[in-house]
C-alpha cells in the first residue's frame, strides 16, 4: 500500500519534525518556476496549476523528488520511500497575496501529476479529520508535551473517533458521541462489540 505524509515542523512526533526540517532544507529557496531539472544541486520535477473563484486567485507548484537515498541513510526508520515533495501555494484575495509551502514524503515514484493529485486529495482529509478532532477532542489546546505523551495522545484520540464513526443509527455529532461514550457504558460496549465497527472488522479478516 502507498502513501503520501504531510511533514509538520511542530509533529507530535520527533522523528517526523527532524525529518520535515530535512526535506525543507533539500527544496530551500527553489524557484518551483524554473522547468523540470536541476538546480542547487538537486534534481525534480514539477506542474503548476491555477484557480479562479469567488475573487480568489491561487497558483499552486508542485515539486516531486525521487533524490531520496541521501534521505534513507539520516532516518532509516522511514521505510519505502520513493520521493520526497513541496507544495509552493500563492494566494490572492482582495489584493493581498499570501504564500504557504509545505513538504511530503511519499512511497510513490517522482511524478509530479500523481503527486499534485495526492496532495489535493490529502489536504481534503487532513483539514477534515484536523477540524474533527480539534472540535471533539480539543487537540489544539493540548498541553502535553513531555515524552511519548502527545503521540500517545494522537493515537488514542484517533482510535476513539473511529469507534464512534462506527455509530451510523444516531444523529449525534462527534462531540456528542465522545460525551455518550463516556457516560453509557452500555453505549460504549455496544459500539465495541456490536456496532458496524465490529461487522467491518470481521469481514476484513
Amino acid at each position: 500500500m502507498d502513501y503520501l505524509f504531510s511533514l509538520k515542523g511542530n509533529s507530535d512526533v520527533p522523528s517526523a519534525e527532524s525529518l520535515h526540517e530535512d526535506v525543507k532544507e533539500y527544496f530551500e529557496d527553489l524557484d518551483i518556476s524554473v522547468p523540470s531539472g536541476e538546480r542547487r544541486h538537486i534534481r525534480f520535477n514539477s506542474v503548476w496549476t491555477h484557480d479562479e473563484r469567488h475573487g480568489r486567485i491561487e497558483d499552486r507548484g508542485y515539486a516531486v523528488s525521487d533524490d531520496v537515498d541521501w534521505l534513507i541513510k539520516r532516518h532509516p526508520y522511514w521505510k519505502s520511500r520513493g520521493s520526497i515533495g513541496m507544495v509552493e501555494s500563492s494566494r490572492e484575495v482582495n489584493g493581498e497575496t499570501t504564500v504557504e509551502r509545505r513538504f511530503f514524503v511519499s512511497s510513490l515514484q517522482a511524478d509530479p501529476e500523481q503527486f499534485a493529485q495526492g496532495v489535493r486529495g490529502h489536504w481534503g482529509i487532513e483539514n477534515s479529520l484536523h477540524y474533527v478532532l480539534d472540535v471533539a477532542f480539543g487537540e489544539d489546546s493540548s498541553r502535553l508535551r513531555k515524552d511519548k505523551g502527545p503521540e500517545n495522545m494522537a493515537i488514542l484520540r484517533k482510535l476513539a473517533l473511529t469507534v464512534a464513526c462506527a455509530d451510523t443509527k444516531t444523529k449525534s455529532n462527534s462531540i456528542g458521541q465522545r460525551k455518550q461514550m463516556a457516560w453509557s457504558t452500555d453505549y460504549l460496549e455496544w459500539l465495541l462489540f456490536q456496532s458496524s465497527l465490529v461487522s467491518d472488522t470481521s469481514d476484513s479478516g
